[in-house]
């Protein structure tokens, strides 16, 4: 089995269990869910949210005034989206590493808390992906975990591996700027939240 199918099974596998109570992070990230929003800006733009799981963040974006397209691999996570006609919204179920979106399709795209869920080979070529979708001097938005370096931070991040993927910690130790710059994109600015553990990363897209 190959990395890309032993991952699709691993990640529909966890995500089925998990997909019942994923509301429950919305406690904690309500603040970052808006900063996104805030970072898009108010000028209407076609946005692609990558690794939507049910929907919240792309609800927001779309509640902005956006036209927004959420993906996500695992179908049990989509279930949970909800509908409403008076926004311009869609989701589908696709591999972000490789979607069926044209070059500079999208003004902006995002991704939330999903990089961590992902081998570090297949999370790059999903940010190789979202930068080849995203307009020339178009925002790549990312929100993910963050070490602040402290003893606190710490004990954050080693409490949520007990709800993440084998993935994660893998993640948390590499580090999102890592990613980045094997994707070829450069950090631009960076936010952090929830006591510097949490943080939301723009870049503009050079190509």
């Amino acid at each position: 089995m190959d990395i890309n199918k032993e991952h699709s099974h691993y990640n529909n596998a966890h995500f089925k269990r998990l997909a019942p109570v994923y509301g429950f992070i919305e406690l904690f990230v309500k603040d970052v869910r808006k900063g996104v929003v805030q970072s898009i800006g108010k000028e209407p733009k076609r946005v692609l949210d990558v690794a939507c799981g049910p929907g919240v963040q792309t609800r927001a974006i779309a509640e902005a005034g956006h036209s927004v397209i959420g993906i996500d691999l695992s179908p049990d996570m989509l279930r949970y989206t909800k509908k409403d006609d008076r926004l311009n919204i869609q989701y589908l179920q696709q591999d972000a590493t490789s979607t069926n979106f044209s070059d500079s399709e999208f003004d902006v795209s995002t991704i939330s808390f999903g990089l961590h869920d992902m081998p570090e080979r297949i999370a790059i070529d999903v940010l190789k992906e979202m930068k080849r979708v995203t307009k020339p001097n178009g925002q790549i938005i990312i929100v993910e975990y963050n070490s602040s370096g402290s003893f606190l931070s710490w004990c954050f991040l080693r409490l949520s591996w007990f709800v993440e993927t084998k993935y994660y910690w893998h993640f948390v130790q590499t580090g999102l700027d890592s990613y980045l710059k094997a994707a070829g994109l450069a950090e631009r600015s960076k936010t952090t939240y929830l006591l510097g553990n949490l943080q939301l990363v723009q870049v503009i897209n050079t190509k």
